[in-house]
């Protein structure tokens, strides 16, 4: 331990990318590229052995030919999947969503939920070099440096899984490694800042259990005698409004055949992406949604554009 101030820092740990403690799935390997000894990741992860952090640091120089791909750093992950993530799609550089942070619940990400301010941003990609990328982890907020190291390339001012403790884990690529290295900061007050809630979101329901789409008609509501027998949970919408179903149920992550909704086939989920009308009458209404998904993402938003004569 180094002890500066009177607070003690932990050392930071470099593991070189032969070390036994690298534990490699799917197609990853050791290999040499521009003239440096590293890890190839394609489809493929590295995982640290014994290496976790709350607090801290996460440094790495990465290298790819800019080939669709994304770059990824996993970090305080969870024996049961849950955790946090970074990562670069290398075929978008420049772009505002050349980069993105997102939550994992049970092994699925959500980043068509999280995006925009806090979660996307653009950023330039290198190709056919090496350049270092840095990860700061402070709390509930972490900052991600691409090449500069003096100015962040994105700000995540509220992180969602709720974990301030894991592991760590590299993927997908198809990208190099080389250069990690680990160190843990003294531990920062915990500091929720998320954004304001809009006073016409509908922020109370109730969640049912998980059902099969492919065995039921989605465009009829459950029966009486359905609901009665269902078990349900009360959840309410976060700010600013969502209802995440991937934190109550874990998400199919089934690969889709096609992709729709916005010009750049994100899936984007927000409420300035979709309308509906809805027939309300006076007295209380209730309204039951079915909610179906792919991947990237469990999870719904609902407010009205108009409050005026709703009580």
């Amino acid at each position: 331990m180094l002890c500066t101030g009177g607070m003690s820092v932990a050392r930071a740990e470099t593991i070189p990318v032969d070390s036994p403690r690298w534990q490699l799935e799917g197609n990853a390997e050791v290999a040499d590229h521009l003239g440096r000894r590293c890890l190839w990741l394609h489809r493929g992860f590295a995982t640290p052995k014994g290496v976790e952090i709350g607090d801290g640091v996460i440094d790495l120089d990465m290298a790819g030919s800019g080939a669709r791909g994304f770059y990824g750093i996993d970090f305080r992950t969870q024996p049961n999947g849950d955790g946090e993530e970074v990562y670069l799609r290398a075929h978008k550089t420049g772009l505002d969503d050349a980069q993105q942070y997102t939550p994992i619940f049970s092994g699925s990400t959500a980043w068509q939920i999280y995006n925009g301010p806090g979660f996307t941003a653009a950023v330039d990609i290198p190709k056919d070099v090496w350049f270092h990328v840095r990860l700061v982890i402070t709390g509930a907020q972490a900052k991600l440096y691409v090449s500069n190291m003096d100015v962040p390339s994105l700000v995540v001012n509220d992180m969602k899984s709720g974990v301030r403790r894991g592991g760590i884990k590299l993927g997908e690529g198809p990208h190099y490694i080389s250069n990690f290295e680990v160190r843990e900061t003294p531990p920062a007050p915990w500091e929720r800042r998320e954004p304001a809630m809009p006073a016409a979101t509908l922020s109370k329901w109730a969640l049912s259990p998980s059902m099969d789409a492919l065995e039921r008609d989605l465009e009829h509501p459950l029966s009486k005698s359905e609901t009665e027998k269902m078990k349900w949970q009360e959840v309410i919408a976060e700010p600013p409004g969502f209802v995440v179903i991937s934190r109550y149920r874990k998400a199919p992550e089934l690969t889709p055949t096609w992709f729709a909704r916005d010009p750049g086939f994100l899936g984007i989920v927000n409420a300035e992406n979709d309308a509906v009308y809805l027939p309300l009458k006076e007295g209380e209404n209730e309204l039951v949604l079915a909610v179906s998904e792919l991947t990237g993402g469990w999870g719904f938003i609902c407010r009205f554009d108009d409050m005026g004569g709703i009580h």
